[in-house]
């Protein structure tokens, strides 16, 4: 009986050391902290998105009352405000607890800034900024 006992004990010394081991943190490559984004926050700042990105998609398209001129400035600025948002949604060189934002947030970022660059040019190009309206409708109409 007591062989018994020191056997139950002994498995349960042994699975509950190999537990514990399946869920430590030490295999993480990163000591950097994680950023955490409340859902309310993230729900926000994916609807201040959503209508930037449709004001975006108006100055892109025709924008009979806006010359030439203005319509660029515009567009830049629009990109400026969605930029600023789309950094408050990632963590920098960090990651977040929001695996879609984080596999996706540098991505947006870089796509905004080629598309603020070509609408800066002379003469200014949109096509960048409209691939960034689509991919954002493509990808949200998915959902």
């Amino acid at each position: 009986m007591l062989i018994t006992k020191t056997i139950r004990l002994a498995i349960s010394l042994y699975m509950v050391g190999f537990i514990a081991a399946c869920t430590t943190t030490g295999n993480s490559s990163s000591d950097d902290p994680v950023v955490y984004l409340e859902h309310d926050e993230i729900r926000f700042m994916m609807q201040k998105l959503a209508a930037m990105v449709f004001n975006l998609e108006k100055l892109v398209g025709e924008s009979p009352n806006l010359t030439d001129a203005e319509r660029q400035y515009a567009v830049v600025e629009q990109l400026g405000e969605i930029e600023k948002v789309a950094l408050k949604l990632g963590a920098g060189s960090g990651k977040t607890n929001h695996f879609l934002i984080d596999s996706g947030i540098d991505k947006l970022v870089n796509e905004i800034a080629a598309a603020r660059t070509e609408a800066n040019g002379t003469p200014p190009q949109y096509s960048t900024a409209q691939g960034l309206i689509n991919q954002c409708r493509g990808c949200h109409l998915k959902r």
